[in-house]
């Protein structure tokens, strides 16, 4: 039964369709304000910043997520292996709450990059947030 529960788990597998699968995963859940669920697919050391994202949504940025009809929706972009046991997936996402500055409401954005790096520790594929994401400026070709 145990090895039928280990076969099931999104973070097992190899190569460019596992990263893509469990990036995917951490970020429809990240970007949806779901952070309990995101953190089942990051690093231990990331929840800090997952508890730091979490600690830091006002009841404004609440607000304006129930209003939404649809929530963040989250595509793969590229893929680059980095070595080994880590690589790098960049993720497309829509329709998602932009914080602003403490104490201000964000706003919902559509077609931000972010670059997501994952490393693989004992046979397990992972988030590794060295800070929260950042959005990365989209070229105009």
């Amino acid at each position: 039964m145990a090895l039928l529960l280990l076969s099931c788990d999104d973070t097992q597998g190899e190569g460019r369709e596992a990263s893509e699968r469990v990036a995917t995963k951490w970020g429809e859940a990240y970007f949806n304000y779901d952070f309990e669920r995101a953190a089942k697919y990051a690093t231990p050391e990331s929840r800090k910043w997952l508890a730091f994202a979490a600690s830091n949504v006002y009841q404004a940025d609440v607000d304006l997520l129930r209003e939404q009809e649809q929530g963040a929706s989250v595509s793969v972009d590229d893929y680059q292996a980095t070595s080994d046991t880590s690589c790098v997936v960049s993720l497309e996402v829509d329709n998602f709450l932009l914080r602003d500055s403490i104490g201000k409401a964000g706003h919902i954005v559509s077609g931000c990059r972010f670059s997501i790096p994952l490393v693989r520790r004992e046979g397990r594929l992972m988030v590794k947030m060295e800070g929260l994401p950042r959005s990365e400026k989209r070229s105009r070709d």
